[in-house]
């Protein structure tokens, strides 16, 4: 049975799909975070750079966004939204195509067409939904049904698809009368987003009130919710499967074991092969140590939000049709896991380029100026440990310089637990850096 895993706390929130105890989704939620990914916002374009196709755009006071365009327009605002966020500073990808998601279907607006998703498997609901739904929609938006609809969700399919125009429609006669620059149109929280891109779980975990009552009682795909007070992770045993996506260490048996590491150019994946033996054929014993380690890279490559180039050094192996089968092993693992990347291969590595859909699980917890860790990850860890807490006075060593904020964030946790806490921080003077001039002019 897969669950969903939702806790809410005072400075990130974590959300997990699970099965058998086994994390199969992780995402953190920095809670300082103002914007995410599919907010919609009316914008003004700032400037315009003709040689790389592309728009800037003012979608508030303090946030820009910029745009690729294939066909030059003349407008002065427009309705965006965010495709893509990045860590830090840079300003996020945006699109003029307005996507919006529902349980049946999801609607591209600006594009054209009907599809199914890629692990849909009854394609004659194409051509069913295609007579159903109104010409006016088909000629505005591309239509892609969900893998999980089925032949006897077609109604509430059509009824989803009219409700998701009409909410385009009122988002572009709110545009048309706005004139500042601001977000107009958040479809889900962050929370209710997770559910909705994860329908295959039918129970709900969570210590967030609100989000228990809401699903308590829908029965769409949901059909327990359970609401629970503490760390929920801890309860549930998933804490140290957390903490281990953090590790360059990985086990895939108690033999084989994996290390990820994380270069400047790309990441770099290590089988190591821990001594296992099962054939005396030596191409066959590698065969079989790669094709378990390639579920494992998988599982671990979709946790940890892992894009961009990928080198996978596996046991070598000299037979190409054993090249070739593991090349499809590997495929069928990442396309599993919703990733789908190019893949080249020589001998027994295999170099993949994925694109990027996510923040890394590092780029969430790891400060982005600094290999420390970031301040809400720090007082979240802080947060957990003071629940057990018994003391009335604690001292805590904290790995971070001080700062406003964070003496905010203590007082807040004094104030919670109703508790003295003596904090000592990160001395800028106890970091070394030696300077070597190399400039022999």
């Amino acid at each position: 049975m897969k669950k969903i895993i939702i806790q809410k706390g005072d400075f990130f929130d974590k959300y997990a799909l699970v099965e058998d105890s086994k994390i199969l989704k992780i995402k953190l939620l920095d809670k300082s975070q103002d914007y995410f990914q599919n907010d919609i916002f009316i914008a003004s374009k700032k400037k315009e750079n003709i040689s790389m196709h592309s728009y800037t755009f003012s979608l508030t006071k303090d946030l820009n966004g910029f745009m690729h365009y294939e066909k030059q327009e003349s407008f002065e605002k427009k309705l965006v939204q965010i495709k893509k966020m990045h860590h830090g500073s840079k300003n996020p990808v945006l699109t003029d195509k307005i996507t919006l998601v529902g349980l049946y279907v999801i609607i591209v607006f600006g594009d054209t067409g009907i599809n199914v998703a890629k692990n849909q498997s009854d394609e004659s609901l194409k051509e069913q939904v295609s007579q159903l739904i109104d010409k006016k929609i088909l000629d505005s938006a591309k239509i892609i049904i969900r893998s999980y609809t089925k032949n006897e969700d077609i109604e509430k399919l059509i009824q989803e698809v009219n409700y998701l125009y009409s909410e385009y429609n009122e988002l572009q006669r709110k545009a048309s009368i706005t004139s500042e620059d601001k977000l107009i149109y958040r479809q889900y929280e962050p929370s209710q987003s997770f559910l909705i891109d994860n329908p295959e779980a039918i129970e709900l975990i969570t210590n967030d009130k609100e989000l228990y009552h809401k699903y308590k009682n829908q029965k769409k795909h949901i059909e327990n919710t359970v609401l629970l007070e503490g760390d929920l992770f801890l309860k549930q045993n998933l804490q140290s499967e957390v903490n281990s996506l953090l590790n360059a260490h990985v086990k895939v048996n108690s033999q084989i074991n994996l290390i990820i590491q994380k270069t400047d150019a790309m990441y770099v994946i290590d089988v190591n092969s821990g001594g296992f033996f099962k054939h005396k054929d030596k191409d066959k014993n590698a065969l079989e140590i790669n094709e378990l380690a390639s579920k494992e890279i998988a599982r671990q490559i979709a946790l940890r939000s892992i894009s961009g180039l990928v080198a996978i050094d596996f046991i070598d192996m000299y037979k190409p049709s054993y090249i070739q089968s593991l090349k499809t092993i590997l495929c069928y693992e990442l396309n599993s896991v919703d990733i789908n990347p190019t893949i080249e291969s020589s001998n027994s590595i295999f170099i993949l380029t994925i694109r990027k859909k996510d923040l890394s699980l590092q780029e969430y917890i790891y400060d982005k100026n600094i290999n420390l860790y970031s301040e809400n990850y720090i007082f979240d860890e802080i947060d957990h440990k003071l629940a057990s807490n018994e003391k009335k006075e604690v001292e805590i060593n904290i790995p971070l310089f001080e700062s406003k904020n964070a003496l905010k964030n203590i007082e807040s946790l004094e104030k919670k637990y109703d508790i003295k806490i003596r904090a000592s921080f990160l001395k800028k003077e106890n970091l070394k850096v030696k300077i070597i001039n190399t400039n022999t002019n």
